[in-house]
């Protein structure tokens, strides 16, 4: 009888070991399921909501170039990084030259571990989609333009260009083989971007070809490249165009020589701004490098120097989340609303006319034409040129958005910039008293050792608009009196401190706006 209750009780602690090994939760790092094929269409508008976060899907069929390392494989996980996706999916639209060469996503032209370039830059195109027609006027408008490349020293990503538009937009005729380019006759700078009115006679068998400034590289620590550009169209060009993108690298800062390094995929024309990124990280170390931070990096969301200090530890994204309360890239679309493209916050009238003072952040107006009809920049030579906006033969297009004009830059709605560099561990300052007066305020703060305050105040409790910025450049102030203030106008105000680091300037993480309401 004890043999036979020792049997059972023995027969039963087995099954019940049996059981809990398999009901083992599987480890999310080791599961590697089977990926979900998907066509072209299915795969293009797939979203993370439709699958497991543990899931990974797979276009197919894709094509594929021998040294591809971009084999359309998403994990559900990265569905929502367009940096990731940039390389993986398929194009939104493509040109006609897009279509007979074979591209319809992006892949890698030159392998950079074998060649010795010392400069690239940033490129981009923009074609008539395939079976479209060009509208008799039309306005493109183009936005931030950067380039990165990945440090194997420093274990982080590097910006080496960061312009707030192109710093070359010409016509080149179609087919490249035989391609001669002009100059576009009317563009209008304004603070965060160029807007460029063109015709269908213009762009009759062309394309708008851009780029941004040439940086040396590093061949011996610089390991990948990424590239982005934002663009936007008006309401007539809407699906009319599509926008593919690139790196070049020369062999002289005169622009002469070298090869593409990749091709991206193309997106379409919207009147909403896009981001079109393209890079050379292989899907397999794609989490290596941590290139997601790129994002936040094209953003401005994080500054460089703060990111660089966390680049040696393991958890680089999380320390970044966790320490900045700053509103980060939706990358949940290639589509960014007007707050996500330029941010909720106003740059002082100080910081666009020393912007306008940069040297080759306009377009040169001195080119030489090679020998094959395509016109280069000559160097530091180049000349600055401005087309006025208020050009008599031009009009604004009332459909666009976002609008914006050279009306725009001033100290009461300034077009407010993702380009500003924020450090979340900086030491900010913090509003100490307001005093309503009759149409005014007076405000103090906590001073700290820093290079300056910037003041901001507002009628709308976001800071989207009706918001007007004040600099503040000594340390040593710890107050300031805003006339002109409408009565009975209920106010919004902030700070946040600034430092001076060699050419950068690097902000603090705005305050707790204070409210009131003057007399």
């Amino acid at each position: 009888m004890i043999k036979k209750t020792f049997i059972s009780i023995s027969t039963l602690l087995i099954v019940i070991l049996l059981l809990s090994s398999f009901s083992q939760p599987v480890n999310a790092q080791d599961y590697n399921p089977t990926p979900i094929e998907l066509d072209r269409d299915n795969i293009l508008y797939a979203t993370s909501d439709s699958y497991s976060s543990n899931d990974v899907i797979h276009w197919t069929p894709k094509y594929k170039y021998s040294s591809d390392v971009h084999d359309g494989t998403i994990p559900v996980s990265l569905l929502n990084d367009p940096v990731y996706c940039s390389m993986n999916l398929p194009s939104e639209s493509q040109s006609d030259f897009m279509k007979s060469a074979g591209r319809d996503n992006g892949h890698i032209l030159c392998n950079m571990a074998t060649t010795s370039y010392p400069y690239m830059c940033s490129i981009g195109a923009i074609y008539l989609t395939s079976g479209q027609e060009l509208p008799q006027t039309f306005s493109i408008y183009l936005g931030n333009i950067k380039l990165f490349a990945y440090s194997k020293s420093k274990k982080a990503w590097l910006t080496l260009d960061n312009l707030r538009y192109p710093s070359g937009i010409f016509i080149y005729t179609l087919p490249w083989s035989s391609t001669k380019a002009t100059k576009c006759n009317h563009v209008t700078y304004s603070a965060n971007y160029a807007k460029i009115d063109l015709t269908s006679e213009e762009m009759s068998s062309a394309c708008l070809h851009f780029w941004g400034k040439i940086a040396p590289i590093d061949n011996d620590d610089y390991l990948y490249y990424a590239s982005a550009f934002t663009f936007w169209v008006d309401s007539n060009s809407v699906d009319k165009f599509t926008a593919t993108g690139g790196i070049d690298t020369k062999t002289s800062l005169n622009g002469t020589g070298g090869t593409q390094v990749f091709s991206t995929r193309g997106l379409s024309s919207s009147t909403t701004p896009k981001i079109l990124w393209g890079h050379t990280v292989p899907n397999s170390e794609y989490k290596a490098c941590n290139a997601s931070i790129l994002n936040q990096l094209y953003a401005g969301t994080v500054a460089e120097d703060y990111y660089l200090t966390l680049s040696q530890s393991n958890n680089v994204e999380e320390n970044i989340q966790s320490n900045s309360n700053e509103a980060d890239l939706p990358i949940g679309s290639s589509a960014l609303t007007e707050d996500a493209l330029f941010g909720n916050s106003s740059a002082s009238i100080d910081n666009v006319k020393d912007f306008q003072n940069i040297d080759n952040q306009i377009e040169p107006s001195t080119y030489d034409q090679s020998s094959n009809g395509v016109y280069q920049p000559q160097g530091n030579n180049a000349k600055e040129t401005v087309i006025p906006h208020n050009n008599a033969s031009q009009k604004e297009n009332k459909d666009s958005k976002p609008q914006y004009t050279n009306k725009d830059v001033t100290i009461n709605n300034l077009i407010p910039t993702k380009d500003d560099l924020i450090d979340p561990t900086q030491k900010n300052s913090k509003i100490s008293s307001v005093r309503p007066g009759k149409n005014c305020f007076n405000i103090t703060w906590k001073k700290q050792k820093v290079s300056g305050y910037q003041i901001q105040y507002s009628t709308n409790k976001s800071f989207t608009k009706f918001t007007k910025t004040i600099s503040i450049k000594s340390a040593a102030t710890a107050s300031k009196s805003i006339k002109n203030i409408k009565s009975s106008n209920k106010i919004y105000i902030r700070i946040r401190t600034y430092v001076e680091k060699g050419d950068k300037i690097v902000y603090s993480k705005w305050s707790k706006p204070t409210k009131m309401k003057t007399h």
